[in-house]
């Protein structure tokens, strides 16, 4: 690899060209640590990432029933009211969202249930299986969508909005 090309890799990478601290013109040597030392950081946000987010399956990795389900159980069961709410307001809002949409539109007179944004979301899941039935995710979230629109219908009625 020439220099050109090594400097070249450095411009890609968005090496600076002054240091910041003395404005002075970094030279070549600084710029690769400064590549180097950005790719570590990168790396180590990646591995940060890949602690907390569930592992993927593997290509051979035996897809069953109940492989399926337990990775369901983790989605719906873990906290994830800080990023998405609890799924009783959050289905609540949904609907309140696609009722008047479809209102506005037009094409419903009848409010859209907590349960039906369920339904309706696996319904988006099955559409997305006629493009790949292979993707795990999709079978995985139609049964943690079940799993919460079954908990959300099964409950007594306190508010008339669920």
């Amino acid at each position: 690899m020439t220099i050109y090309a090594i400097e070249d890799l450095c411009n890609l990478a968005g090496a600076p060209k002054t240091d910041n601290d003395s404005s002075r013109m970094m030279t070549l040597g600084e710029r690769v640590a400064w590549m180097l030392m950005e790719i570590r950081r990168l790396k180590e946000k990646v591995s940060a990432f890949k602690r907390n987010a569930p592992a993927p399956p593997l290509v051979n990795e035996s897809v069953t029933r109940q492989s399926i389900l337990e990775e369901a159980i983790r989605c719906v069961t873990k906290d994830r009211n800080s990023t998405h709410g609890n799924p009783e307001d959050n289905f609540a809002r949904i609907a309140d969202y696609w009722t008047t949409y479809l209102k506005t539109r037009g094409i419903a007179t009848n409010f859209i249930k907590t349960e039906d944004v369920a339904a309706l979301m696996i319904l988006m899941k099955v559409s997305r299986l006629a493009t790949s039935p292979e993707h795990r995710d999709h079978w995985i979230d139609i049964a943690g969508y079940a799993a919460c629109g079954g908990e959300i219908a099964c409950k007594p009625l306190t508010d008339p909005k669920l």
